[in-house]
């Protein structure tokens, strides 16, 4: 929760600096951190909302109105009395021409505040564009639909060539493009689009839009080949002890699941009659376990590269968010699928991420008393710790446990009755485990 506030934190301040896009990506970031979050929760609910509402007034400022407006709606979904909300959907509504629909928002929020000049003006303005030309909306909303109807694709979509066409290359020259090549969308303006074919950017002249069709990948398996490349180059890096390298890899890991336990517990729209009858057998329920599990186990190498690193307090941090992700995942599982043990093959690797975990607040609480003169209350946090990662015995710990010997050396010194030798024992042992 306090690194999606510092999130909006600094998006505010980029947004008054009118850094803009900054701005939008800190509140993105900031979505991100609740992403693990319970979403019944009521602060986690109100972080949410200021964050995208935050966020469609960023894009706002940057001119694009469609998210501005998608923002603004999922607040509305949280809270339709949402102020700030219903006038940054206004507007957006205004900017894309639907004025229809931008007055219907702007008259319920005068009637609500009725001192608010601004609102007042703009639904002035409005209405006077509906005055002077309430045919050319329409006619404008309908060709924008039947352009979007012909197209079939948007800027970023791969397409694919159904039909040889000839395309513009620049300086009154034009290029055969041959069935079946593949390019990207760059582009779309309203009488052609920008599609970069490898070698080589061609301008398709709205004529040949019908020639040329989306490629609909299968996102979940695109995503799960990424993320086993990811992984065993982060386990091949971590082996040969370039830590850094491991960790930027997990990283990556670990965004890619948490969108596929996202993508596997989204609620699917029910078949119709038609796919029925074309399904070759019964669809199974998707209820995320898998996903879920390969999330826990990239939570784990991403705190054995935190631990090599000697980054405790995040290795604590990533071994605590997966210790929470199990068992809200558990719950989920319980409540939807009536599986209470859904993830019981996990439990082993929990209870090591556990002992990481309960280690790392132990050894902070035992430097703030050994800071405080209280050697011997910090030398029995240092043997808690000490004894609770030697009953599991992880090899990732040897940073951890060196740490931890480490500083009951030191204390052992300071308290009362300390021995010199078994202070040196666990300097030698340190020493030992430090490789």
């Amino acid at each position: 929760m306090k690194n999606a506030l510092f999130c909006k934190a600094q998006g505010n301040k980029r947004l008054s600096e009118g850094d803009n896009k900054a701005a939008a990506e800190e509140y993105t970031s900031g979505l991100e951190w609740l992403e693990d979050l319970p979403r019944g929760s009521q602060n986690v609910r109100e972080v949410r909302i200021a964050l995208l509402s935050n966020r469609a007034q960023a894009h706002l400022k940057r001119k694009l109105w469609q998210e501005a407006l998608a923002d603004a709606d999922a607040v509305l979904r949280e809270d339709d009395r949402h102020p700030k909300a219903r006038f940054r959907r206004a507007k957006a509504l205004v900017e894309l021409a639907r004025h229809g629909e931008a007055a219907s928002e702007l008259r319920q929020i005068a009637e609500a505040e009725p001192n608010n000049e601004e609102v007042r003006e703009m639904l002035a303005r409005v209405e006077a564009l509906q005055a002077e030309a309430p045919s050319q909306e329409l006619a404008t909303r309908e060709e924008d639909a039947q352009r979007q109807k012909r197209l079939g694709f948007r800027e970023g979509d791969r397409i694919e060539v159904t039909e040889e066409f000839r395309a513009d290359c620049g300086l009154n020259r034009f290029h055969n493009i041959a069935k079946g090549r593949r390019g990207t969308v760059i582009s779309i303006e309203s009488d052609f689009a920008t599609i970069d074919f490898g070698e080589y950017l061609r301008k398709v002249h709205s004529t040949d839009f019908d020639k040329l069709i989306k490629i609909r990948k299968d996102k979940q398996h695109t995503m799960e080949t990424e993320v086993k490349r990811l992984q065993k180059e982060s386990e091949a890096a971590y082996d040969s002890e370039n830590y850094h390298d491991a960790l930027q890899k997990v990283l990556a890991v670990v965004a890619l699941l948490q969108e596929m336990v996202e993508l596997a517990v989204m609620p699917k729209e029910k078949p119709s009659k038609v796919d029925l009858m074309w399904m070759p057998k019964k669809e199974q329920t998707t209820d995320g376990v898998r996903e879920t599990k390969q999330l826990l186990l990239a939570y784990t190498q991403k705190v054995r590269c935190e631990l090599a690193l000697r980054d405790f307090r995040a290795a604590q941090e990533t071994a605590d968010r997966a210790v929470k992700l199990h068992h809200w995942e558990e719950e989920r599982l319980d409540h939807d699928f009536d599986l209470p043990r859904g993830l019981r093959g996990a439990a082993p690797l929990i209870e090591l991420l556990s002992s990481v975990g309960d280690a790392v607040r132990s050894m902070e609480t035992a430097c703030s008393s050994l800071d405080s003169g209280r050697a011997n209350e910090a030398w029995d946090h240092m043997t808690k710790a000490v004894r609770l990662l030697e009953k599991k015995d992880w090899p990732a710990t040897m940073p951890l446990r060196a740490e931890l010997f480490a500083l009951r050396a030191e204390a052992t010194l300071k308290r009362s009755g300390g021995n010199p030798a078994d202070s040196e024992a666990d300097a030698e042992r340190a020493l030992a485990l430090d490789v």
